[in-house]
């Protein structure tokens, strides 16, 4: 007799009185999970679900059938807004009341909001949403790539097309390319500016050509990673490297030279540590 196995995908509660998580519900699957102010929103299948942060009890409040997993959600003025799989942008309003915004040619993949828009990015062009039908409109098609790696500092909005660093306010004129680079990089933000890692290279924007610098270069032969190993910590950017004699250590930085400064070495065979 063929066994089936079903993975139970537990949903728990962290508080600071408590060191020990609270159990909250079991599902068969927990697709992805979003925050606003006051509200926690998850998908299970066929169910955008909320949980408010005085309640521990999750409610589905908009049935989804048609949806195995939501490609792209984000808030903005305290709605959410979430897209099928048709490219179908939905306003989500007072729990139960579904709004179609825009129906788009291919399904949006990133979201993210300013405090005066929502941004989208489907296939090779970007787009800005002030929540009404009307006032979702294409700000820029590009000609070399699709739109990746949406990411809000400052008000304004940074991505990614191959291997160029875009920026944009929201308007055609003040949607611009920063930089080109020889290969694919990573970026993160600490409020402030953007850090990238760029091969054994970190750079920083403040959303202009010129203020676009290189700030620290490693030897030849290390390495950063793509991007995923920045993190922000203490009003500082912490990062991981891997240099030619497989030397991994843990760095921080401000954004300066001065300021960057190894913190531990984990590992000097070239292997990370198991820390589970």
């Amino acid at each position: 007799m063929e066994k089936v196995y079903i993975l139970l995908v537990t949903l728990f509660l962290f508080s600071e009185a408590s060191a020990q998580p609270k159990l909250i519900k079991s599902y068969d699957n927990i697709g992805s999970i979003i925050t606003s102010k006051n509200n926690l929103y998850f998908h299970t299948k066929g169910c955008i679900n909320k949980l408010l942060n005085n309640s521990s009890i999750p409610h589905c409040i908009q049935g989804v059938d048609e949806l195995d997993h939501i490609p792209a959600w984000g808030i903005f003025n305290s709605v959410l807004y979430y897209n099928n799989e048709d490219g179908e942008l939905f306003k989500l309003e007072n729990d139960d009341h579904r709004t179609l915004i825009k129906d788009f040619d291919g399904y949006v993949h990133s979201m993210v909001s300013t405090e005066k828009n929502l941004f989208l990015a489907t296939g090779n062009s970007i787009w800005k949403s002030d929540g009404t039908i009307n006032g979702t409109t294409l700000i820029k098609a590009m000609d070399t790539g699709s739109v990746h790696r949406l990411l809000v500092c400052r008000n304004k909005v940074y991505f990614t097309v191959l291997n160029e660093l875009w920026v944009s306010d929201g308007s055609e004129t003040g949607t611009i390319k920063l930089k080109s680079f020889p290969d694919g990089f990573g970026m993160h933000t600490d409020g402030f500016n953007v850090f990238l890692e760029v091969g054994n290279e970190i750079w920083r924007t403040d959303g202009t050509e010129l203020g676009t610098t290189k700030e620290i270069y490693f030897p030849s032969g290390s390495s950063l990673g793509n991007g995923e190993s920045i993190l922000k910590y203490n009003g500082e950017i912490v990062f991981s490297t891997k240099d030619s004699i497989n030397e991994i250590a843990i760095w921080k930085t401000n954004g300066t030279i001065e300021s960057t400064k190894k913190i531990k070495t984990l590992s000097t065979t070239g292997t990370y540590p198991e820390l589970f």
